[in-house]
């Protein structure tokens, strides 16, 4: 460690790593030791300005290191060190590591996560198949291409995967819904195609799931009801077609529903009761008029139903949901008069060309407050005026 201090540097005065200062490695900033303060169990560097990769080899001498956090840094090569038998948790995320992912890795590793890294090419299958304590893989933003490996599926404690961010194309493998342990499944901003599987409904410890920004298509599996336990779903910008399954209202655990941008239509059926930060229906093919079954949505805050044919008018009920601050119903076909939002409700209606306001309409396009406010002056013109003239012949 004082080695490697030096090699790096980190030895100066000030420095979190000087031995002249404390020559007691356990309480180096960053360093963690077993109780006994006979070994190091755990270094974190993130943040440390580090460029310079010649250290991680002795790094390996430290036999039992079981975590290790060197994001948040510069470095450009990934170690070798990541096959030595006691790693648990490596976290290397946000360098500018080049190169492939290593093909030989710690069975023991718990948790890996390289993203923001600059790897790129296809992601080795053969790395993540002997990986069978794995519970937490974070490969976002790598620039990996290809298809994602069935071997993944193999890692079956995985209760989060990240594979968002990068060129990956290619159907979901069968496999992936074998991880019924998924708690956070990101798949977004990819190139991924085909359908969602029916064997989605498989992963019922699911709480987030976002595969929005690829290119999908087929209908949403009613079988996506049986994820009970999901507060986020994102399949915004795909190609999805068909109705929303009416299954949806029974996820009662849901708050945030995203599934603009795709090519929906048909009935909209009731929407899981706690919905809260979003629900987002822009950009599909919904016609008629803005149904009922989202007068139920009392802690919802974002409604965008844009871009679609709605039309008729828009209901009072919209007026009545008490935590709205945001309603977009912009670029659709409705008409008539537009109900009394609260003041701390932003409400777009652009592109609604034959939409008018409550004042307009009763008043024939005067506001009935330039009204209220002329009447109330002309009221109290006349006693002042009376007045005037009684004190003036006083």
């Amino acid at each position: 460690m004082i080695t490697i201090s030096r090699q790096l540097e980190l030895d100066t005065k000030n420095s979190p790593w000087n031995a002249t200062e404390e020559p007691d490695l356990c309480r180096w900033e960053g360093v963690t030791c077993s109780p006994s303060n006979d070994s190091i169990l755990s270094l974190s560097m993130s943040g440390f300005s580090l460029s310079n990769s010649s250290f991680l080899p002795m790094l390996c001498r430290i036999n039992s290191l079981h975590s290790l956090d060197f994001s948040n840094n510069s470095l450009e090569l990934i170690p070798e060190f990541l096959s030595s038998p006691s790693l648990q948790d490596v976290d290397l995320s946000y360098n500018m590591l080049d190169g492939p992912v290593p093909e030989n890795m710690s069975s023991s590793l718990v948790r890996l996560r390289l993203g923001s890294n600059s790897l790129g090419g296809p992601i080795p299958s053969a790395s993540f198949e002997p990986l069978q304590n794995l519970m937490y893989l974070e490969l976002e933003n790598i620039g990996f291409t290809g298809k994602i490996p069935p071997q993944i599926g193999h890692c079956r404690k995985l209760a989060l995967l990240n594979l968002a961010k990068n060129k990956l194309s290619g159907i979901l493998p069968e496999e992936l819904l074998d991880l019924t342990q998924l708690q956070v499944l990101k798949l977004q901003l990819n190139k991924l195609d085909g359908g969602i599987p029916d064997q989605i409904g498989q992963l019922i410890m699911l709480s987030v799931l976002n595969i929005s920004w690829n290119s999908l298509n087929g209908t949403i599996p009613s079988s996506i009801s049986n994820c009970a336990n999901l507060f986020s779903l994102s399949l915004q910008n795909n190609d999805l077609t068909g109705s929303i399954p009416d299954g949806i209202s029974n996820m009662s655990s849901l708050i945030e529903l995203q599934l603009g941008a795709n090519k929906l239509y048909g009935r909209i059926p009731d929407m899981p009761p706690k919905l809260q930060i979003s629900l987002n229906l822009s950009s599909n093919l919904f016609e008629g008029d803005i149904p009922k079954t989202l007068s139920g949505l009392y802690d919802l805050e974002v409604l965008d139903l844009s871009n679609n044919k709605f039309s008729g008018t828009v209901p009072d009920f919209l007026a009545g949901l008490p935590t709205l601050s945001r309603l977009v119903l912009s670029n659709n076909q409705l008409s008539g008069v537009v109900p009394n939002f609260s003041r701390l409700v932003t409400v777009d209606l652009s592109g609604n060309p034959e939409l008018g306001t409550r004042n307009e309409d009763e008043n024939g396009g005067e506001d009935i407050d330039d009204k209220f406010w002329f009447y109330i002056s002309m009221g109290l013109g006349y006693p002042i005026g009376f007045c005037g003239l009684f004190v003036g012949a006083w």
